[in-house]
């Protein structure tokens, strides 16, 4: 996958290890650094090289790109809303962006005809080359703007990003590499950072993350906010629990409503078994985005595990109410079993045990076998409650 951010019964912890906290967690995603690192630029962007453009033909090439520029941000802005393993293949299965970006070459084709050296052409274009996954051509137009305007650092990023998607890593880190030393940029150190997330060097990205807030004198927030992402994600996958948990904080100083870092935080506070700060956490993820069913039951399972019932049954009924069939809602209905058995709800219970049983037998093998615990109780709760009632 081409990437562009979760307690203590012996039950709980085995759900929760295994299929509600699975920090996959690239900071802010590696693809929304991508893009990131290429929009957000557009008043940077180089301008036409030709000088014999007439004033009416600049005029249709700046509505033209403009067009562009709105697409290309409103596909970053779709990465940024995606989960945290959104990839290319996310916008590739969007067939309205697939056709906007399709429209964007278009556009970008009739610009080169009234101006075939307009550099801000070309980048657009190996944006939208990038998005579409036709990386041979993003890498040809990334090269075209660089030939044309050598001092437009954000030109050598994307080709170092093609380079990657092209498997030809060591052309990456090399490009990369250059631009760090011809510029001196944070945004050029900060994408060799994710490179090295992405080849699991994961000391040698924290080097450059912490290189980046070293240099950042200005004090811009976003380049903050970005490197402590990254240092957070690095310092996780190397279990240094406790500074990923102070990066993800700083972080969520500058940028309150970072899904990613409040869902992390929750899950670190978890670890700590703080669990009145972890409940604290993904109810603030809830005020930012109350239609996140794994927030739901992730926040039902430490209820669970805290003894609340009701609160564990209300979230693992919004889960339910918002859950397609996946791997997750058998987890609620067992969690909401669970909890009526604690309030001598007996016929909720045997419903929900027997709705979990039989979600789990549609489930494919490889996560049916991930449940085998929670199907033998539930199997063993049935007879029980059979039982009884004889």
């Amino acid at each position: 996958m081409r990437r562009v951010v979760f307690l203590p019964a012996k039950t709980v912890v085995r759900s929760l290890s295994r299929a509600v906290y699975c920090p996959n967690i690239l900071p802010i995603t590696m693809q929304q650094h991508r893009c990131m690192s290429l929009v957000n630029k557009f008043g940077k962007t180089p301008q036409s090289g030709k000088v014999d453009v007439d004033r009416v033909e600049q005029e249709k090439i700046s509505n033209e790109l403009s067009k562009v520029k709105i697409v290309i941000d409103r596909v970053q802005q779709f990465l940024l809303q995606q989960s945290n393993s959104a990839d290319l293949a996310t916008i590739k299965q969007n067939k309205e962006m697939q056709t906007d970006l399709l429209d964007s070459l278009q556009k970008i084709h009739k610009v080169l005809q009234l101006d075939s050296s307009c550099a801000s052409a070309y980048f657009l274009r190996s944006n939208c080359y990038y998005f579409l996954m036709q990386f041979p051509q993003a890498l040809q137009d990334a090269q075209t703007t660089i030939s044309l305007t050598p001092d437009f650092l954000y030109a050598y990023l994307i080709k170092a990003q093609c380079l990657f998607e092209m498997n030809r890593v060591a052309d990456a880190f090399k490009e990369l590499n250059s631009a760090v030393f011809a510029f001196k940029s944070e945004e050029a150190l900060l994408e060799r950072a994710k490179l090295y997330q992405r080849t699991k060097s994961w000391e040698l990205s924290i080097k450059d993350f912490e290189t980046v807030l070293k240099n950042n004198q200005k004090k811009n927030k976003l380049i903050e906010s970005r490197s402590n992402l990254g240092l957070a994600y690095s310092y996780f996958k190397l279990s240094q629990f406790d500074a990923s948990l102070q990066c993800y904080l700083n972080v969520l100083k500058i940028i309150p409503d970072s899904l990613e870092a409040l869902e992390t935080v929750a899950f670190l506070y978890s670890m700590k078994d703080n669990y009145e700060k972890s409940i604290d956490y993904l109810s603030r993820y809830l005020e930012w985005n109350s239609k996140e069913a794994k927030i739901y039951l992730k926040r039902a399972i430490i209820y669970f595990t805290t003894s609340k019932w009701k609160e564990c049954i209300a979230d693992c009924s919004k889960t339910i109410e918002l859950t397609q069939p996946n791997f997750s809602l058998p987890l609620a209905f067992y969690f909401r079993a669970q909890c009526f058995v604690k309030l001598n709800q007996e016929a909720m219970a045997k419903h929900d045990s027997s709705t979990f049983i039989s979600l789990v037998q549609k489930l494919p093998h490889m996560h049916r076998d991930k449940l085998s615990f929670e199907f033998q109780e539930s199997q063993e709760l049935l007879a029980q409650l059979s039982k009884k009632k004889e």
